[in-house]
C-alpha cells in the first residue's frame, strides 16, 4: 500500500513549492482510499516467499503473517538467532503500529507486539539491521505533527525500546525509503538514509543509541527532490543509491561522513530515474529500480498516461555505471531491491501488466489494478530473465518488497491485500 511510485511536475499557473503541497494532499486522499471503501478499511496479510534457486518459489502459510486489519512486511535481515522482519500494521481506526516478526528458519514466524512499537498516529518500520545493542530497527513515525525518522533497538528481538534524538526530527519532515535497506554496518559506524523535505540525509550513530546527522548541503541537496535510498558497504566504504530531480543519482563514503556524489549519463534520460536497492559483489555493483516515461500528468482524478519499466544499472567502481537495456514491458514494473543467491542476481518487485490505468498516480490496492508480486534472475547483471510462478500472483495485489539470503535459501517479504492469504 505504500508502494507508491510519483514524477514531480509542476502544475500550470502553481509554484513548484505550491505543486508540491498540492501532491501532498493527492497523496493523503490516495493513501485513505486505499485504507478504506466506504469505511470499510483494508484487509490485507504480511507475506514470504522462499526459494532455493530464484526459479521456483513457494509462499509461506503462517497464521502470524496475518490477523485483524491490515499487516505488511517491508524489510528482513540475517542475525544470530534466524530472521527478523519488519512492517507495520493497522486496525480499524487506520492507526498503523510498527510490527516484529522473527523466524529460525523463514517457514514458521512469531509476530512480535510491544506498546514501545505503536503510540498515537502512526509508526512505521521500514528496516531492521543486526547492529548496536542486538537489533536496531529504522522507520518514521507523523506523533510529533509531521514526518521525523525513528529508531528502535532490542537485545533480543522480542523488546523494544524507542531512541529519543533531536537529529532524527526537526522542522519538515525526515524519512526513510520506507522498504528496502536504508541502513547499513561498517566496521565502527551504523549509517542511515532517507529524506529531510526535499534533501537526501545521512544519519550516523557508533551504538545505535546516540545519533548524529551527516552535514553536506553540497552533496545532500539540489534542485528538486533528492534521496538515498539504499545503503551497502563496499571496499573501501559505503555506497548509497537514489535519485535527484528525477535522475537516478550515486552517493559514496570511505568513512560513512564525508561524501562524494557520482554521475554521468547513464544515471539520466528522458522523464524519469530512480534507483532502490543496490547490492555488492566481487565484480562491483548491480543497482535496480524504475524508469518512468512520460506523456503528459493530469492531477484532480483527470488521470495519467504514465509508465514504468523496472530498471538496471551496473558497475565496476561505484561512480562509472551503465544502463541495461532489454526490461521494457508492457504494463507498470517496479525493482524495488536485489540480492544475490549463490551466483544468481534475484531482483523483486512488482509486475501491473493491467492496461486500464496504466500510471502511477493510479497505483495502490484499492484500484482495481492486478498488481502481482515480480522476480527477474540474472547470471551476470546484464541478461535478465522475468520468473514465471503462480505462487507471486493471485486476486488483487501482491508486493514482493525485500530480500535476504539464509542458508541457501532466498526469504522474500511483502504483503498481499487479499484477507487470509497468509493463513492469517
Amino acid at each position: 500500500m505504500e508502494a507508491l511510485s510519483w514524477v514531480e511536475r509542476k502544475v500550470i499557473g502553481l509554484s513548484v513549492a505550491e505543486t508540491r503541497r498540492l501532491a501532498v494532499v493527492i497523496t493523503a486522499l490516495l493513501f485513505a482510499a486505499a485504507c478504506t471503501s466506504q469505511g470499510v478499511p483494508l484487509e490485507g496479510d504480511a507475506a514470504v516467499w522462499t526459494t532455493t534457486d530464484g526459479v521456483s518459489w513457494s509462499r509461506v502459510i503462517d497464521p502470524d503473517l496475518g490477523g485483524p486489519g491490515t499487516q505488511q512486511m517491508t524489510g528482513i535481515t540475517r542475525w544470530d538467532r534466524g530472521l527478523v522482519a519488519v512492517g507495520s500494521s493497522a486496525l480499524r481506526d487506520r492507526d498503523y503500529d510498527g510490527r516484529i516478526w522473527l523466524s529460525e528458519d523463514g517457514s514458521d514466524w512469531t509476530v512480535v507486539t510491544d506498546p514501545n512499537l505503536g503510540g498515537p498516529d502512526n509508526q512505521h518500520i521500514n528496516t531492521v539491521v543486526a547492529a548496536g545493542p542486538g537489533l536496531i530497527a529504522v522507520g518514521h513515525a507523523d506523533d510529533g505533527g509531521d514526518l521525523d525518522v525513528v529508531i528502535w533497538t532490542s537485545t533480543d528481538g522480542v523488546e523494544w525500546e524507542r531512541v529519543r534524538s533531536p537529529s532524527l526530527g526537526g522542522r519538515g519532515d525526515q524519512t526513510t525509503w520506507p522498504f528496502g535497506n536504508p541502513v547499513t554496518v561498517t566496521d565502527d559506524l551504523i549509517v542511515v538514509s532517507g529524506m529531510d523535505d526535499d534533501d537526501a540525509a545521512l544519519w550516523t550513530s557508533a551504538d545505535g543509541h546516540t545519533w548524529s546527522r551527516v552535514e553536506n548541503a553540497e552533496m545532500l541537496g539540489g534542485v528538486g527532490e533528492q534521496m538515498i535510498s539504499e545503503l551497502v558497504v563496499a571496499e573501501p566504504g559505503v555506497l548509497g543509491v537514489g535519485w535527484g530531480d528525477l535522475d537516478a543519482s550515486v552517493w559514496a563514503s570511505s568513512d560513512g561522513t564525508t561524501w562524494e556524489r557520482a554521475g554521468g549519463p547513464a544515471l539520466r534520460g528522458p522523464g524519469g530515474q530512480r534507483m532502490t536497492g543496490v547490492v555488492a559483489t566481487g565484480d562491483g555493483f548491480v543497482a535496480v529500480g524504475d524508469s518512468v516515461s512520460y506523456e503528459e500528468i493530469y492531477f484532480l482524478g483527470r488521470g495519467s498516461r504514465d509508465t514504468s519499466d523496472a530498471a538496471v544499472w551496473i558497475s565496476a567502481d561505484g561512480l562509472e555505471w551503465e544502463r541495461v537495456d532489454g526490461l521494457d514491458e508492457l504494463g507498470d514494473q517496479h525493482m524495488w531491491n536485489v540480492g544475490v543467491l549463490g551466483t544468481t542476481f534475484v531482483a523483486v518487485g512488482i509486475d501491473s501488466p493491467d492496461p486500464r490505468t496504466r500510471g502511477l498516480f493510479e497505483a495502490g490496492p484499492s484500484s482495481g489494478r492486478d498488481v502481482d508480486a515480480a522476480v527477474w534472475t540474472s547470471e551476470d547483471g546484464r541478461s535478465w530473465t522475468k520468473v514465471r510462478s503462480e505462487v507471486l500472483g493471485g486476486q488483487d495485489w501482491q508486493d514482493i518488497f525485500d530480500l535476504v539470503e539464509f542458508d541457501g535459501t532466498i526469504v522474500a517479504v511483502g504483503g498481499d491485500d487479499a484477507e487470509g492469504s497468509s493463513g492469517g
